[in-house]
């Protein structure tokens, strides 16, 4: 009976070292699941020449923006001033987006991050760059700084202000 004992003794405890290895080396960290985060908004603000129907495009749009955006997300974007508050008034801003361009995508740089030291919220700073091919033909490429504050109240992180500064004189 002792070797069984044992052997399930020895079982609990590489399981234990197992979990505790995964948690400290392979876990996401909190800077992570942040860039992954704002990496899943960023790709749903992509217009291809395929998104003809606006509909389709607002439900791929608000399924990003579920899992990314908060419910009641502000949004500061000097170009866009009539943007309604909320994730659903974001999303049908993205949305809308089609009707200006061919296609367009979103790219951010690097992003600092700066977490509080309860780790709940962090800012984000990052320069965007816009390319885009509006519905004349015409290339459009646009940089600017974008300001984010993304929280975790639930234990999820999204982002719950987003705040595109204007163009600076170069």
């Amino acid at each position: 009976m002792q070797p069984k004992r044992v052997l399930v003794g020895g079982a609990i405890a590489a399981l234990a070292i197992a979990l505790a290895a995964y948690f400290i080396f392979f876990r996401a960290s909190d800077e992570q699941k942040i860039r992954q985060c704002v990496a899943r908004a960023m790709a749903a603000v992509t217009v291809t020449e395929d998104d003809t129907n606006p509909i389709v495009s607002l439900g791929r749009i608000r399924g990003a923006f579920k899992e990314t955006v908060d419910k009641n997300v502000r949004v500061r974007i000097p170009d866009l001033p009539q943007v309604q508050a909320g994730r659903d008034g974001l999303g049908e801003a993205v949305a809308q987006a089609s009707v200006w361009f061919k296609s367009a995508s979103v790219d951010v740089g690097s992003l600092e991050i700066k977490l509080d030291d309860a780790h709940k919220s962090a800012q984000v700073t990052t320069r965007a760059t816009l390319r885009a091919i509006g519905r004349d033909g015409r290339p459009r490429n646009e940089e600017r700084d974008v300001t984010l504050l993304v929280t975790t109240p639930e234990g999820t992180w999204r982002i719950a202000s987003i705040t595109v500064w204007p163009p600076k004189d170069e």
